[in-house]
């Protein structure tokens, strides 16, 4: 329950194992146990690479979106593009892929749909000559942030935070302790809390303002954690998007963007929700899709795969 929320912010008896955690389930059917395989993983590791320890958490001093924006910035200098430029659907005409949109339509050999699952799902949904998908759009679980700040360095326990399985009836699905993880997130003597609100079995809590927020989740986390003072900061972060809910028909829809990629020479469906939701996979998957347009040249001067964190 805690990991599914922690992640997914889903719903354990919703969420399909095999889709959400393959290799956990490879675990299980290969050793008979989850956690004798893991043991036996991290041995082998231990084995094969010098000094091998369990990947650390990371991120950037400027937040995450610095990773997108470097290789826009790299890209720019070697690649010309067209931004806000919105596309309803596209074709396949005369071996080529024509993107159509409001301010005109651009042809092209190859078309990566690099967008999260339910927004490629609805484009393609306008599009003809495409075999319509099984499922419509997935599932999404919403959350809000509530981040605090607090003066006192020494309010806050070590580690990375809490997740409250649901069984405690508890506001808040869990909290992070974002100055603990990342040095940089809060001035010096100072702390930021985020706690996570709502998720895929308590989206009514994402209706309330502002101010109600705040109060349950105070309330909720003071009760757990020894926040003796007020909080100095606060914001309420919403988002419109959501995480994709990999539950019943998910495998299936899998199986149709497999299929539609091999049917359709040039197209490739990839992005958030497809294939994971974590960065690695983002980053495993991307590199995938540019290797099967580039050549082979790619995969020989990119041999680098991301670390997996656990499985």
């Amino acid at each position: 329950d805690a990991a599914l929320t922690g992640t997914y912010s889903g719903d354990p008896e919703l969420i399909k194992i095999d889709a959400v955690m393959p290799g956990v389930r490879a675990l299980e059917k290969q050793h008979g146990s989850v956690i004798l395989g893991l043991m036996k993983n991290i041995f082998l590791k231990r084995n094969r690479e010098e000094g091998y320890k369990l990947p650390a958490m990371q991120s950037f001093p400027e937040g995450m979106e610095q990773l997108p924006l470097t290789l826009a910035t790299n890209l720019l200098k070697r690649c010309d593009f067209i931004f806000e430029h919105e596309i309803h659907s596209f074709q396949q005409r005369n071996n080529l892929w024509l993107v159509n949109g409001p301010d005109g339509s651009i042809c092209c050999n190859d078309l990566v749909l690099a967008l999260p699952a339910n927004k490629s799902l609805q484009i393609i949904s306008n599009s003809r000559g495409l075999t319509p998908p099984p499922l419509p759009p997935l599932p999404e679980s919403r959350i809000a942030n509530v981040a605090l700040g607090y003066p006192d360095k020494g309010q806050l326990p070590s580690g990375f935070g809490y997740l409250a399985p649901e069984e405690e009836k508890r506001f808040a699905l869990g909290a992070m302790f974002s100055s603990n993880m990342f040095s940089k997130r809060a001035p010096g003597n100072h702390i930021l809390l985020e706690i996570l609100v709502g998720g895929r079995r308590h989206p009514e809590r994402l209706e309330m303002d502002d101010e109600t927020l705040v109060h349950h989740a105070l309330q909720d986390t003071t009760q757990l954690l020894p926040l003796t003072q007020k909080p100095i900061f606060c914001k309420v972060i919403r988002t419109h998007s959501g995480i994709p809910q990999h539950e019943e028909g998910y495998k299936p829809l899998q199986e149709w963007q497999r299929d539609t990629m091999k049917e359709n020479h040039g197209l490739h469906i990839c992005g958030f929700g497809w294939g994971g939701i974590g960065m690695n996979n983002m980053i495993s998957e991307s590199r995938r899709t540019a290797e099967t347009f580039l050549g082979a040249s790619t995969s020989a001067a990119c041999n680098h795969k991301p670390e997996s964190v656990y499985f």
